[in-house]
């Protein structure tokens, strides 16, 4: 794989996610359980490629040609920053869901913020990937 080719991966899948999941799926759907249907399966998809673009980074810090220290700090901080980012992303999407005060849409708008989130960190992770790569 080239240096370029998981930056066009990562642009391919957040086009295909879209900027708004929750449009996408209702746009699609004739039911709230069809869009929940929709949104769940959007969110193991984005969740999928956030835990690959973890993995990736994790193997190149592994093997980054830098002294010891900056090794093993890069990788134990990427593992505590993903580790605060989901509890980050869990926290604030909770908060949605109740914020929808237990509506049928209440769930979907959880989904849809994890989405997002996932999208996101996967971008902020492919950035670090890169850069990595260009070191």
């Amino acid at each position: 794989m080239n240096k370029f080719s998981g930056g066009i991966v990562l642009w391919l899948f957040t086009s295909l996610a879209y900027a708004d999941a929750l449009e996408e799926c209702q746009s699609k759907s004739e039911s709230t359980p069809d869009v929940s249907e929709c949104l769940e399966q959007n969110e193991k998809l984005t969740f999928t490629n956030l835990l690959t673009a973890k993995a990736e980074l994790s193997n190149l810090l592994s093997k980054w040609e830098v002294m010891d220290e900056y090794r093993v700090g890069s990788l134990k901080a990427l593992n505590e920053q993903q580790d605060f980012f989901l509890k980050y992303r869990n926290s604030i999407c909770e908060a949605e869901y109740y914020f929808q005060v237990g509506g049928t849409g209440s769930y979907n708008t959880e989904l849809n913020c994890k989405i997002q989130m996932n999208i996101e960190q996967a971008k902020y992770l492919q950035e670090k990937i890169n850069y990595i790569k260009n070191y």
